[in-house]
């Protein structure tokens, strides 16, 4: 053997033991500066203990009509806050935190746990409990990038509490293109530690992130930099994201698109450039009932980039939906019972 093989094998073979003894010498010191989510709630916050998880959310509007939104990954209700007013004028208006973001409480979970509440089965009956318990069902499901998923999977596994869904910048194809060795390393031992530290230092990262989210970033102004910051304030926020991170992608869905059969129409911004426009054509196609809508000079995010134009298509989309089923009917008096 080359005496230059040998050195670059003792080198990998150090590398290797360095990282499995590394879990054992890393010391994960808790946040500084940081409050009970209770401590960062405003009048408009409400808390809701389901299946072990201390979900925050809001419900305004008293239309009869449920509208409820599941934002994407990074963000919070907060998101939606500024169009909180003109939708409860047309419904009663449900938005959560979802586990992992806002100001929804971080709980530990087994990233292969079938009901882990940060992956998309996991949250899908977190959010069909929460349907029932809050007598919201069958709601109008506005779900944006990474919520779009959990939607879908709500329409599939329970039909009855979903009337319609509006998915917007869909992240449903892109999920199943990071699937791989990356995932799966973020679930090692060594990684676990590693990873709440690297979550630390990647609000950076997210800036850039939410630049490339917008068309105009110029239009974000200081109200959408506040409103990305303000959920690091809340304890644990770092070890939330790392789970929310690292949870492998359940890409099942993908097969049973066909079964989702209530009307859903599919928002995406000519200009996205997380999840392509394209993307949003081939998940309209796979979908039996679904109409597409681009909106131009607009990214990843219509409702805060373009929402004059997302409210205008939300509304005209409401208004053509066809009256409940019986079934759909008969569930939501089931939950006021």
């Amino acid at each position: 053997m080359k005496r230059s093989t040998r050195i670059a094998l003792t080198a990998l073979g150090g590398l290797a033991a360095a990282a499995a003894l590394a879990p054992l010498f890393i010391r994960v010191a808790p946040l500084a500066d940081t409050l009970p989510p209770e401590k960062l709630a405003d009048e408009d916050s409400r808390f809701l203990t389901l299946r072990g998880i201390h979900l925050h959310y809001s419900d305004a509007g008293e239309a009869p009509q449920s509208l409820f939104i599941l934002h994407g990954f990074g963000e919070s209700i907060a998101a939606w806050r500024h169009l909180q007013r003109p939708l409860g004028e047309h419904f009663r208006v449900v938005a959560v935190d979802r586990p992992g973001f806002g100001l929804t409480e971080r709980v530990s979970a087994d990233p292969r746990d079938p009901v882990n509440p940060y992956g998309v089965a996991g949250q899908t009956e977190l959010f069909s409990a929460m349907l029932t318990e809050l007598q919201a069902a069958p709601a109008v499901v506005v779900a944006h990038s990474a919520g779009a998923a959990i939607a879908l999977r709500l329409a599939i596994m329970h039909p009855e509490q979903v009337r319609a869904l509006v998915l917007v910048g869909a992240a449903v194809y892109t999920v199943r293109r990071t699937l791989g060795i990356w995932r799966r390393l973020m679930n090692t031992r060594w990684a676990n530690k590693i990873g709440i530290l690297a979550m630390r230092i990647s609000p950076r990262l997210f800036g850039h992130i939410a630049e490339r989210s917008w068309h105009d970033y110029s239009k974000a102004g200081d109200a959408y930099v506040d409103m990305i910051r303000y959920p690091l304030r809340s304890e644990d926020w770092d070890r939330g994201l790392w789970e929310a991170a690292r949870v492998l992608p359940d890409t099942s869905i993908l097969r049973r698109l066909g079964e989702v059969r209530m009307p859903v129409l599919v928002i995406t911004g000519d200009n996205d450039r997380l999840v392509p426009p394209a993307d949003a054509r081939s998940l309209v196609n796979a979908l039996p009932n679904a109409i597409l809508s681009v909106i131009p000079n607009c990214g990843h995010l219509p409702h805060e980039e373009c929402p004059d134009e997302f409210l205008a298509e939300l509304f005209s989309f409401a208004a053509k939906l066809p009256p409940e089923t019986p079934q759909q009917h008969l569930s939501g008096t089931a939950a006021m019972l």
